[in-house]
């Protein structure tokens, strides 16, 4: 009777030994558990479905990238327009922009695309997350870009009663300048003895925009002061007036075209020719003209 020397259930001991060890260091290398193992005799030892002596580990995953975020279809001229890109993959996707307008620009390590539009129109973005598993992600979007609506203007009508004007800047399309968002008059009880023609000044945003110069002009003079953060208060500048309306004129004054407002002085609706405490309240708003 003849015998194999080495048969399969001889070795058993080994190759299970061998299986062990291999699960071991697989779990030492942070590998996910044994696979698989085959041999080339093709016998089975106890355990079903395993073969040996051949024995494969199981590598760690891979996945395509996917671009998760959605961006805003709609920006305005002269607004700064932002998108935060957010991808997904295994390695960590690389952002680019292959396309978009030529001041688009994109932080790949951040992910944020930041663009400040001109002019109105349509703009096409494209956006690619690749990490060398394919196929990359790729996301496709169309920006229309349009005017923002003038900010309206609050005028009281008490004004038009007292003799102040309005004199609008003349400006160009797409020319930023400073409009008047906000006019109004204080009254003797309302101006609680105040003789102060108030200012603040806005950023397109709304928000109060510290040392602009401002012009307080009358017959044969002016005088410049500025726009301070006075917080907690209505107004960021004022003038004291001291002679009858009208007189006493009043913009801002750091170049750019802007709104001015004529005609305000002291005195009463109802008593003009008497020098009334009375006061006035004006807002100008940095603005892009219309195209």
């Amino acid at each position: 009777m003849s015998h194999r020397l080495f048969s399969s259930r001889a070795l058993w001991p080994l190759w299970w030994a061998a299986l062990i060890l291999t699960t071991l260091l697989a779990a030492l290398a942070g590998q996910p558990t044994i696979a698989r193992a085959e041999a080339t005799e093709g016998d089975t030892l106890y355990w079903p479905g395993v073969y040996l002596p051949f024995v494969t580990v199981q590598h760690e995953e891979t996945a395509a990238p996917v671009i998760l975020s959605t961006p805003a279809l709609t920006a305005t001229v002269g607004v700064s327009y932002t998108y935060l890109v957010e991808a997904s993959g295994l390695p960590t996707p690389t952002l680019s922009l292959p396309a978009g307008p030529p001041d688009m620009t994109l932080d790949a390590a951040s992910g944020l695309i930041d663009w400040m539009p001109a002019d109105e129109g349509v703009y096409t973005v494209t956006v690619q997350a690749a990490n060398g598993i394919n196929p990359d992600a790729v996301q496709s979007f169309a920006v229309e870009v349009s005017d923002a609506p003038l900010p309206a203007r609050v005028w009281d009508p008490r004004l038009d009663l007292r003799g102040a004007t309005l004199v609008e800047a003349a400006v160009t399309p797409g020319q930023g300048y400073w409009r008047l968002v906000e006019a109004r008059w204080y009254n003797t009880v309302e101006s609680q003895g105040r003789v102060n023609i108030y200012v603040d000044t806005l950023d397109r945003d709304g928000n109060r925009q510290m040392g602009v110069p401002l012009r307080f002009g009358w017959p044969g003079g002016f005088a410049i002061t500025y726009t301070s953060a006075k917080s907690g208060e209505l107004y960021a500048a004022d003038f004291p007036m001291c002679n009858l309306a009208p007189i006493y004129s009043a913009q801002p004054d750091d170049g750019a075209p802007a709104d001015r407002v004529d005609g305000m002085g002291l005195g009463e609706i109802d008593s003009p020719d008497y020098a009334h405490h009375t006061s006035y309240g004006l807002i100008w708003r940095w603005t892009i003209a219309p195209r």
